[in-house]
């Protein structure tokens, strides 16, 4: 890993690369805080992944791989495929998009390999407090109730730990986007009464008390046949992964509750 100053100083960027002579530069970095979708920090993000493609094709790394979304692609009827046109409809896609056409520019034009992976939908131990399933699980540990849309819109859900294994297969591909995914889509409403039920508290949550979001895309679901030809496949069951996520969460809590206990 790149320490944070390099990473913000090409030239110090470059330096670092030609030492460490790595034969892949993974990057993953991106802003994910509030009003990620609208937030002008996207346009820094893709100075920023500009940046680090520039340094790592002046310092000589062969082979790069950069994160991209499953948002890229726009409203669609079917699962997505890395041929299908992509049609941003957010900053943070139109950023996510634009840093693949000017990274992928850039590799072809030096003679590297570039891999773009389009990340779907993730969930695991490690997640920002505020997204939607850390919040729902804190709620649920509360007795809270927990207001939600109808829950009927199509996601394809992946644990953090089968995202990570697919990018390092996805490493074994010759350049091009592939998207990381599973290739089954869940609805939102049995994705999370998959939580609720293995605390035994189905009751809390409130489908149906929010509408959906304006322009809400209902189905989003990805082909993972490229990924799934380097023979990944994913390690968690849907069970297991709930239940995996469930106990990390259960661990942060008991460490929050001992570290505010009074000593003496």
């Amino acid at each position: 890993p790149l320490d944070r100053a390099a990473l913000s100083e090409p030239p110090r960027l470059t330096e670092r690369l030609a030492e460490e002579q790595p034969d892949w530069l993974v990057h993953l970095a991106w802003y994910t805080g509030p009003n990620y979708l609208h937030g002008p920090q996207n346009l820094e993000g893709l100075e920023r992944t500009t940046q680090v493609v520039r340094a790592a094709i002046a310092a000589g790394v062969p082979r790069i791989l950069g994160a991209g979304t499953c948002v890229e692609y726009g409203p669609a009827s079917g699962a997505r495929q890395e041929t299908d046109p992509c049609q941003p409809q957010t900053l943070y896609a139109a950023c996510k998009h634009s840093a693949h056409l000017v990274s992928r520019a850039l590799a072809e034009q030096a003679g590297t390999q570039l891999v773009w992976a389009r990340i779907f939908h993730l969930f695991g131990p490690g997640e920002a407090p505020n997204r939607l399933v850390p919040a729902v699980i804190r709620a649920l540990q509360e007795d809270r109730s927990f207001g939600l849309s109808p829950g009927e819109q199509h996601r394809d859900w992946l644990h953090v730990s089968d995202v990570a294994s697919g990018l390092l297969a996805a490493l074994q591909l010759e350049g091009g986007a592939v998207n990381i995914c599973s290739g089954q889509t869940r609805s939102l409403r049995s994705f999370l009464d998959g939580f609720a039920d293995a605390l035994g508290k189905p009751g809390l949550l409130a489908f149906g008390q929010r509408p959906y979001r304006a322009a809400e895309e209902m189905c989003i679901a990805g082909d993972s046949t490229r990924l799934r030809s380097t023979g990944w496949t994913p390690a968690f069951s849907s069970e297991q992964a709930i239940a995996d996520t469930l106990e990390a969460w259960g661990r942060s809590v008991s460490a929050r509750g001992e570290g505010s206990k009074p000593s003496g």
